[in-house]
């Protein structure tokens, strides 16, 4: 259950209330070297709309109430194929009730500095998705794994810009649009000998990712999507310490929609320290986190274009802090 009210004329919504309530079942099999599951989740949504405050100028309409029951299904499935190599497949078909902000909003967002508007005729999200993976992994430690999918969306719901303006703002609609997403994810480790850090563990780790979203009825890019993604990283553990020192890279992403511009690729540096002790009889850990070492000045590409040139990544910064377990 949940109520929202935001009061004023800044407010994007009218006052909502969202009560969700759902059910679900998880059944798992194996048999030598076949695991199998199958899934299924039922759900009940209610939006309900206060419309206009009886003192305020028109703008959210009378009264609304809409009701939503979406379906979600999976099936999975993996088989080793020797010890270290094993095939995966997961099949899913999913439903997702829009959101009270996609239904109704129709004002300026001041945080994004743009005008917004819902669609309260909207119907649920809906997609069918298909993952393939392949992965081997060592006893040491070491493991690779691929990762590639395809998910097909009659309906998708995305914030849009629709190129008008009003009162000097760029105008963004909630639209549902038949869509697909493609995409991979790469994902390597390799343990070092036993010699390259006497008692302890050294690895070497790679990430590599893309996804590439097409809007089926106009053959455009989806919008704010994640471009080409790669990392590489040295990972080490001696005792009760560890630390990692990593590099991130982002591809400059071009493919983006008529509405949009292009955003430039970077590359960023980040450490990391820690170490176990125990604190009575609390589990606790400290770290201390260095992000952006090179202080690189980035943009990312899945946020707003009325944000993105006013809201730079985070530069450099220093983090430390102690976790409790108990």
């Amino acid at each position: 259950r949940s109520n929202f009210s935001a009061l004023g004329e800044e407010a994007l919504v009218p006052a909502t209330h969202t009560r969700s309530s759902a059910l679900f079942v998880l059944e798992q099999y194996d048999a030598g070297p076949w695991a199998l599951s199958a899934g299924a989740r039922t759900e009940s949504v209610r939006v309900d709309s206060d419309g206009d405050a009886a003192a305020a100028a028109p703008k959210f309409g009378a009264a609304l109430s809409r009701h939503f029951s979406p379906t979600s299904l999976s099936l999975s499935g993996s088989y080793k194929l020797d010890a270290a190599w094993s095939l995966n497949a997961n099949l899913t078909r999913s439903e997702r009730a829009p959101m009270f902000y996609e239904l109704l909003a129709n004002g300026v967002h001041v945080a994004s500095g743009a005008y917004e508007r819902g669609d309260a005729s909207l119907g649920f999200e809906q997609a069918s998705a298909l993952d393939l993976g392949l992965k081997w992994q060592d006893a040491d430690g070491s493991l690779l794994r691929l990762n590639v999918y395809q998910t097909r969306f009659s309906r998708y719901i995305a914030l849009d810009a629709t190129g008008q303006t009003l009162d000097e703002l760029p105008v963004y609609t909630f639209t549902a649009v038949p869509a697909r997403l493609t995409g991979f994810e790469l994902e390597g480790r390799w343990a070092l000998p036993a010699a390259a850090l006497p008692g302890g563990k050294l690895a070497l780790t790679a990430q590599l990712d893309s996804v590439h979203g097409v809007n089926r009825q106009t053959g455009e890019p989806l919008p704010r999507l994640a471009p080409l993604r790669a990392s590489f990283g040295v990972d080490a553990k001696q005792g009760p310490w560890s630390a990692r020192l990593d590099w991130r890279l982002s591809a400059r992403q071009t493919r983006v929609p008529s509405t949009d511009l292009p955003t430039a690729g970077y590359g960023t540096v980040r450490a990391n320290l820690s170490r176990l002790f125990k604190l009575g009889d609390a589990d606790a850990l400290w770290y201390l986190r260095l992000d952006n070492l090179g202080n690189k000045l980035a943009y990312s590409a899945t946020s707003v274009a009325t944000l993105r040139d006013l809201t730079p990544l985070p530069g450099r910064s220093v983090s430390t802090g102690v976790q409790l377990r108990f």
